[in-house]
């Protein structure tokens, strides 16, 4: 099972019981079970691990997972393999139909700022779910797998947009990494702990507006040696907002207009949502997956193609 958490606030105590090996498994004898598990099963099931009311209770009460009348299932949806490979089959179908229609109508998208603003789009909606289980398959850990999170850090002049993923949960981000920093710290990715080390326990609202001053700097063209220590400078490296060249700082993020419509985009979509009515019916998180099944298509067609750099600010 992959588990989704949505781009919305994330919760540190969810993150550290799915980080977990027990939960998930946990969550597939739940899922086998169809909802009809009791606190006894669990524990008959799992002898050699620690199931006790606490952490059963723990689970309820971080919507990982349900109790109702003394039983137990999987909070929120599942998407089965079989309900992955029907939503793509069905995407698919229609798309490749249409293909030379949509070339035609993406043929202005050349630049990098226009994929990143195509991935932005996909991205911006309201998510339904706030944790939704997968089947693990190579459709899922594709689809997952897709920049389709979006991050937004407000700075005193500026917003940062960042894209990451859903799977892996990390995204190496401003964002993420304050998240985080709130976590018990084990089973945490390495380059959280690279940069932890480099930062330690630092203040955000400190850190994104000094961080946004010396962007706003480089942005503007000034040179920021490599030589000259800076905690800050090493950080927004490490994660991607500037790079090196010729032992001097550089920007790396995009400065894009997000308010422009995408007129050709939306339709699109909309006319897919349409097509696959009866599935989105079935599944609110089919409103997400049409998204990146469409973004995979799109991809894997070369109409776009992915930004080199995943953050912006505008």
């Amino acid at each position: 099972m992959i588990i989704k958490i949505s781009g919305n606030e994330i919760k540190a105590k969810q993150i550290d019981l799915i980080s977990e090996s027990r939960f998930s498994e946990i969550l597939q004898f739940l899922v086998d079970k169809k909802g009809q598990a009791t606190l006894r099963d669990l524990k008959r099931a799992f002898p050699n691990e620690d199931i006790t009311d606490e952490y059963i209770d723990s689970l309820v009460l971080n919507h990982l997972i349900t109790r109702h009348h003394g039983r137990y299932a999987a909070f929120g949806e599942v998407i089965t393999k079989e309900y992955q490979l029907n939503l793509k089959e069905n995407c698919e179908t229609f798309l490749d139909s249409h293909l030379e229609e949509i070339k035609k109508d993406f043929e202005e998208i050349k630049t990098e700022k226009d994929s990143f603003k195509v991935i932005h789009y996909l991205g911006n909606f309201e998510e339904i779910n706030d944790v939704v289980y997968y089947e693990e398959t190579e459709n899922s850990v594709q689809w997952l797998s897709l920049p389709m999170k979006l991050s937004k850090v407000l700075g005193k002049k500026s917003e940062f947009i960042s894209l990451g993923s859903y799977y892996p949960h990390y995204n190496h981000h401003i964002t993420d990494f304050f998240n985080y920093l709130k976590r018990e710290q084990v089973n945490v990715p390495i380059d959280f702990i690279n940069l932890r080390n480099i930062l330690g326990d630092i203040n955000p609202s400190y850190f994104i507006n000094y961080s946004e001053r010396k962007l706003r700097r480089l942005s503007r063209g000034k040179q920021i040696p490599v030589e000259k220590a800076d905690i800050f400078m090493e950080a927004l490296l490490s994660m991607g907002y500037i790079s090196v060249n010729n032992e001097f700082y550089e920007f790396n993020m995009l400065d894009v207009n997000l308010a422009d419509e995408c007129v050709e985009l939306n339709n699109l979509l909309e006319s897919l949502m349409t097509y696959n009515e009866e599935l989105t019916t079935e599944k609110k998180e089919s409103h997400y997956l049409i998204r990146a099944i469409l973004l995979n298509w799109l991809l894997e067609n070369n109409i776009i193609s992915l930004p080199k750099t995943l953050h912006a600010w505008g």
